[in-house]
């Protein structure tokens, strides 16, 4: 007759704690990171996602590489009724929000986000551009409020080139 399922369990526990060493301090960076990971996930409220449709570090060069490793990288987002185009500087991230119809007035802001926390914030002038300061490298994020409505780009990663 075989022993009882949780006497089974015992065992294999009494087995695990044995061969792996004692307990470890968790390192606080792992806990941020995990948190950072759950949160690049999750959109709070009824908020539209604008999808990556352009970048310009995927076009194919039809000439061959033109481009200066220190040239400015494009990017075109869609959602419902909106668009949001991005340009990477050097320095600095500029962009346009624009709706697809003329009479919405161009109210609102724009946030960067990275998966741990705010970048930049900018209002929006008055044909729907705005300027942030350059992200760190990794996963970023866009939420742009324009009235009542809130857009979120999708995530992307950045990667700048090595200096040197």
């Amino acid at each position: 007759m075989s022993a009882p399922r949780w006497e089974q369990d015992g065992r294999l526990l009494a087995d695990l704690r044995a061969a792996l060493p004692g307990p470890r301090p968790v390192v606080s960076e792992y806990i941020q990171s995990a948190l950072a990971a759950f949160l690049i996930g999750r959109i709070d409220g009824p908020t539209g996602v604008a999808e990556l449709v352009f970048d310009s570090a995927l076009d194919p060069e039809p000439a061959g590489l033109t481009r200066a490793s220190g040239s400015t990288r494009l990017l075109a987002f869609r959602a419902d009724g909106f668009a949001v185009d991005i340009e990477i500087g050097e320095d600095e991230l500029l962009g346009q929000l624009y709706p697809d119809q003329a009479d919405v007035a161009l109210v609102g802001s724009v946030t960067g986000h990275t998966a741990h926390g705010v970048f930049g914030e900018s209002g929006l002038d008055d044909v729907g551009g705005f300027t942030l300061p350059l992200p760190p490298p990794g996963p970023i994020r866009l939420s742009a409020r324009l009235g009542e409505r809130t857009v979120v780009t999708s995530w992307l990663v950045l990667r700048y080139p090595s200096p040197g």
